[in-house]
């Protein structure tokens, strides 16, 4: 619901260092960002599972996890946000001191942002668990937004912004409309009483919805970007937008029947295109480019060569 101390970039640049940190062996480093009352729940099915209360609890357990390392990283390749939650889709290629073999894999590690710190980190075994787990807390943890926001995205709408907002609130997670404002007087495309403003919000974004009138259309030069775990999720947000009267376009942007554009995008996608492989990115991108829907089976099987 909005840490302001704290936006999408930085948080996601403190995740990533906190990884790199963690490849080095450097316990202090991947726990510089945590605040000193920080929670830490890994699964109890694992070796070092339970809950961790405190910076120093918390350390030590990474310390004690590190420590079993031989060699390997936990690098992570694709971010997803939920509110103050980082969600981060890792891939762990981690050979333990003890065993011989290489341990592969892929777990969802969700971040906590309160104050620009780091409060909990819990771990998933299933990548789509942890979207899921940090979607629906975010929705339950209440309305901590401040009541005027510093940034709110305005949208202009001919006269169908309540509509607007009530479809995308029954389509997409952590979404709702919270007030609509009626126009206090005449204006010059409407009346007294008429829905003049909707406000509302979009997986966790806050926006308002103007009826303004004909005069401005939306175009793609803005678009919402939806991050999306896997098929399923990317074909049931794009039925509902084109199902509803939009317009599919190509290379994972569609319209809905307002005009404003989304760019459905799972994160296979953006995992292989920004690749270090130049390959695997390559081929990725002409993938895409053949496609109106992203399709996730086809973009993986172009990364793999």
């Amino acid at each position: 619901m909005g840490d302001p101390c704290s936006s999408v970039e930085t948080r996601t640049a403190v995740v990533r260092e906190a990884y790199a940190a963690l490849n080095r062996g450097d316990v202090a480093g991947f726990v510089a960002n945590f605040a000193e009352d920080a929670v830490r729940v890994e699964p109890s099915d694992s070796p070092t599972g339970g809950t961790y209360r405190g910076l120093a609890a918390i350390a030590e357990h990474v310390k004690v996890g590190r420590g079993t390392w031989a060699e390997g990283s936990c690098e992570p390749e694709g971010f997803v946000f939920a509110g103050d939650r980082v969600v981060a889709l890792v891939r762990v290629h981690v050979r333990l001191a003890s065993e011989t073999t290489w341990r592969e894999g892929r777990v969802g590690d969700v971040f906590t942002f309160r104050g620009g710190k780091i409060v909990e980190f819990r771990t998933f075994w299933d990548e789509r668990e942890a979207v899921e787990w940090a979607r629906s807390a975010d929705r339950h943890a209440g309305d901590t937004m401040a009541a005027h926001p510093k940034n709110t995205i305005c949208l202009w709408f001919d006269r169908d912004a309540e509509e607007a907002a009530r479809f995308y609130a029954e389509t997409f997670p952590d979404s709702k409309v919270t007030a609509v404002r009626r126009a206090p007087a005449d204006y010059p495309s409407g009346k007294k009483g008429d829905v003049l403003t909707v406000e509302f919000v979009v997986l966790g974004i806050p926006c308002i919805g103007l009826n303004g009138g004909p005069a401005f259309r939306h175009s793609e030069a803005f678009s919402f970007q939806v991050a999306t775990v896997d098929q399923a999720e990317t074909d049931r947000y794009w039925n509902a937008i084109v199902g509803n009267g939009g317009q599919e376009s190509a290379c994972g942007w569609c319209r809905d029947r307002w005009g404003i554009s989304w760019q459905i995008t799972p994160v296979a996608l953006t995992r292989a295109f920004t690749s270090p492989d130049p390959g695997v990115a390559k081929r990725a991108f002409e993938a895409m480019m053949t496609m109106t829907k992203i399709d996730v089976a086809k973009i993986e099987a172009a990364a793999a060569g």
